[in-house]
């Protein structure tokens, strides 16, 4: 009798662990870069089924301002049950949205006694769009933030949208990315949601990253690396509290 039940808990750990696995939705929003080329949400998605034995569904939203994804989640459905039934979403600040008033500085028709005014109009709307989105986003997750995921880009793309500009135009193009850096990591902050950096630590803000983790303003396989270590460590942070 005893090796009959023994026999039995083995088939049923065995069935248990090759039965079927929970699926997990991932919805990856915002540039993310992948008009680039960048494949990190699909290599973070292979992370995520190793370390929580689940099968993943990724799906995107890309390329659009968090303006459009504001607007989007009120017309389309099929976007709102995405972000609902998300275990996971990714998203980023799409440094695009505020291009017409760079290009605006640039050609010395952005209006005001220090030709800013277009900056410091379109850098607000942004600011104003951003809070909305995240409010809407967490809204619609019925206040769940666990599974958010915020992705920031540093300053680093500017010089290669704009290779040709005076320091000085630089400098204050610079002026304005980078306060609106410090204000994602703010509101993210206040929200709870954790976020990740492209790329972190003097790569940031003060040096171009290495040549091999970059293509362009797009991010190689081996840049996309650095940002799923980076979402990963969260993670182990999260599991270690």
């Amino acid at each position: 009798m005893k090796k009959t039940a023994f026999l039995f808990l083995v088939v049923s750990v065995l069935l248990s662990a090759c039965g079927p696995k929970e699926t997990w939705n991932y919805l990856a929003m915002g540039s993310q870069l992948q008009e680039y080329g960048t494949t990190f949400p699909q290599m973070y998605a292979e992370y995520i089924e190793k370390d929580q034995r689940v099968i993943v569904q990724l799906d995107y939203y890309t390329g659009y301002s968090p303006g459009w994804i504001l607007s989007q989640m009120d017309a389309n459905k099929t976007l709102r049950d995405l972000i609902v039934n998300a275990e996971v979403i990714t998203f980023d600040w799409d440094p695009g949205a505020t291009s017409a008033a760079e290009y605006g500085f640039l050609n010395n028709t952005c209006g005001g006694a220090d030709n800013q005014d277009c900056l410091r109009a379109d850098y607000q709307k942004a600011k104003d769009d951003w809070v909305a989105m995240l409010d809407k986003l967490i809204a619609l997750r019925g206040g769940d933030t666990s599974g958010m995921r915020q992705i920031l880009m540093g300053s680093w793309p500017m010089a290669v949208h704009y290779p040709d500009v005076s320091q000085e135009q630089m400098s204050i193009m610079l002026d304005y990315f980078q306060e609106m850096s410090l204000f994602l990591m703010e509101e993210a902050d206040k929200r709870g949601i954790e976020y990740v950096k492209v790329f972190d630590g003097e790569y940031f803000n003060e040096k171009s990253p290495p040549e091999e983790w970059i293509s362009g303003v797009g991010l190689t396989e081996a840049g996309d690396k650095v940002v799923v270590d980076a979402l990963k460590k969260i993670e182990f942070e999260k599991s270690a509290k």
